[in-house]
Protein backbone atom coordinates (compact mmCIF):
# COMPACT_ATOMS: atom_id res chain seq x y z
CA UNK A 1 0.00 0.00 0.00
CA UNK A 2 1.53 3.19 -1.31
CA UNK A 3 1.41 6.07 1.95
CA UNK A 4 2.24 9.46 0.86
CA UNK A 5 5.18 11.06 3.31
CA UNK A 6 3.94 14.17 5.16
CA UNK A 7 6.35 17.36 4.85
CA UNK A 8 8.68 16.80 7.82
CA UNK A 9 8.99 13.03 6.71
CA UNK A 10 10.98 14.37 3.19
CA UNK A 11 14.59 14.16 4.10
CA UNK A 12 15.60 16.99 1.75
CA UNK A 13 12.80 19.42 2.33
CA UNK A 14 13.64 18.88 5.86
CA UNK A 15 17.19 19.35 5.61
CA UNK A 16 16.36 22.32 3.80
CA UNK A 17 14.09 23.76 6.72
CA UNK A 18 17.02 23.28 9.33
CA UNK A 19 18.99 25.12 7.45
CA UNK A 20 16.65 27.82 7.42
CA UNK A 21 16.15 27.41 11.00
CA UNK A 22 20.04 28.43 11.13
CA UNK A 23 19.44 31.20 8.77
CA UNK A 24 16.54 32.62 10.88
CA UNK A 25 19.39 32.45 14.59
CA UNK A 26 21.81 33.82 12.76
CA UNK A 27 20.24 36.50 10.31
CA UNK A 28 16.77 36.73 10.67
CA UNK A 29 16.30 39.72 8.41
CA UNK A 30 17.67 37.32 5.36
CA UNK A 31 14.03 35.69 5.54
CA UNK A 32 12.49 38.81 4.45
CA UNK A 33 11.98 37.51 0.78
CA UNK A 34 12.48 35.29 -1.13
CA UNK A 35 15.46 36.75 -2.98
CA UNK A 36 17.29 37.63 0.46
CA UNK A 37 16.95 33.93 1.80
CA UNK A 38 17.58 32.44 -1.67
CA UNK A 39 21.16 35.20 -1.63
CA UNK A 40 22.09 33.72 1.80
CA UNK A 41 21.18 30.30 1.89
CA UNK A 42 23.33 30.36 -1.21
CA UNK A 43 26.58 32.43 0.41
CA UNK A 44 25.90 29.90 3.65
CA UNK A 45 25.46 26.74 2.88
CA UNK A 46 26.61 26.56 -1.33
CA UNK A 47 29.67 29.19 -0.63
CA UNK A 48 28.78 31.23 -3.27
CA UNK A 49 31.00 33.89 -1.74
CA UNK A 50 33.84 31.88 -2.29
CA UNK A 51 32.83 30.13 -5.99
CA UNK A 52 32.29 34.48 -7.31
CA UNK A 53 35.23 35.62 -5.24
CA UNK A 54 35.86 39.71 -5.86
CA UNK A 55 32.81 39.08 -8.04
CA UNK A 56 30.26 38.35 -4.81
CA UNK A 57 29.29 42.27 -4.48
CA UNK A 58 28.73 43.19 -8.10
CA UNK A 59 26.57 40.09 -8.26
CA UNK A 60 24.33 40.93 -5.03
CA UNK A 61 24.07 44.22 -6.63
CA UNK A 62 22.65 42.61 -9.87
CA UNK A 63 20.69 39.98 -7.84
CA UNK A 64 18.99 42.21 -5.72
CA UNK A 65 17.87 44.22 -8.74
CA UNK A 66 17.04 41.44 -10.69
CA UNK A 67 13.33 39.81 -10.72
CA UNK A 68 12.92 37.24 -8.45
CA UNK A 69 12.84 33.73 -9.86
CA UNK A 70 9.18 32.98 -7.99
CA UNK A 71 8.47 35.64 -10.24
CA UNK A 72 9.56 34.65 -13.21
CA UNK A 73 8.29 31.28 -12.72
CA UNK A 74 4.48 33.41 -11.69
CA UNK A 75 4.97 35.19 -14.98
CA UNK A 76 6.07 31.71 -16.93
CA UNK A 77 2.65 30.10 -15.84
CA UNK A 78 1.00 33.36 -16.81
CA UNK A 79 2.68 33.46 -20.16
CA UNK A 80 1.70 29.62 -20.77
CA UNK A 81 -2.02 29.96 -19.86
CA UNK A 82 -2.48 32.67 -21.82
CA UNK A 83 -0.86 31.08 -24.79
CA UNK A 84 -3.12 27.92 -25.00
CA UNK A 85 -6.13 30.19 -24.71
CA UNK A 86 -5.11 31.37 -27.45
CA UNK A 87 -4.80 28.45 -29.73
Amino acid sequence: MWVQKGFWEDEYIGTLVIKLEVIAKNNPEALASDKTTTLEFWTEFNGLQDVLGDKYPPFVDWFNRSPSPSSISRARRLFNERRKKKS
